[in-house]
C-alpha cells in the first residue's frame, strides 16, 4: 500500500492508473529493493512449475498434486506500475505460455467473506496474473487459488 500512494503521489500520476504487479521469483533477493516480496503463500488445485532454463522469473502455473490440496506457491516479488494490460489481452506470446490465468487471491481457504460498504469481500484480494499453457477457463474450472491461510484453526 505504501508503495502504490509513494507511485500515485508523483505529478502527474493517479492512483486509478495503477495497478500491483506480481512476479514469481525462486526467492528475494539479501538485499533490500523497492519491491515487496510474498513468502508463505498456498496455491489450491494447481502448483507452480520453474522453467528448466534457470531464470529465477520463468515458470508457469500447471495441474496440482491429485493427493494434495495445498502446494507451496513461489514468493512474489510485488510493486506497482501503470496499467496497461486490456482486460482482453490474455496472450503472454512469450513462446513458452500462452495464457495468463487472473488466479484469485484469498485471505483464508474458505472463499466466503462478509460484504464492505465499498462491495469487496473482506476475504478477497485481488487478482494474481499467472503464465500457464491452459486456458484460463480450466484454472477457473479447477478452482485454482492463492491462499494466505490454510488452517481451520484461527478462521
Amino acid at each position: 500500500n505504501s508503495l502504490w500512494q509513494e507511485m500515485a503521489s508523483a505529478p502527474g500520476h493517479c492512483s486509478d492508473y495503477f495497478e500491483l504487479y506480481y512476479i514469481p521469483v525462486r526467492e528475494p533477493p539479501a538485499q533490500n529493493d523497492e519491491h515487496i516480496y510474498l513468502s508463505g503463500l498456498m496455491m489450491e488445485s494447481a502448483r507452480w512449475l520453474w522453467s528448466e532454463d534457470g531464470d529465477d522469473e520463468s515458470g508457469e502455473l500447471v495441474e496440482g498434486d491429485p493427493i494434495e490440496v495445498y502446494l507451496e506457491c513461489p514468493v512474489l516479488r510485488v510493486s506497482p506500475r501503470l496499467k496497461y494490460r486490456e482486460e482482453s489481452d490474455n496472450n503472454v506470446g512469450d513462446g513458452y505460455t500462452k495464457y495468463v490465468f487472473d488466479c484469485p487471491m484469498y485471505k483464508t481457504f474458505e472463499r466466503v467473506g462478509r460484504m464492505s460498504t465499498h462491495g469487496d469481500s473482506d476475504n478477497f484480494i485481488g487478482f494474481v496474473p499467472l503464465p500457464t499453457s491452459s486456458s484460463p477457463t480450466v484454472w477457473a474450472l479447477r478452482g485454482a487459488a492463492i491462499l494466505l491461510q490454510t488452517e481451520t484453526d484461527d478462521v
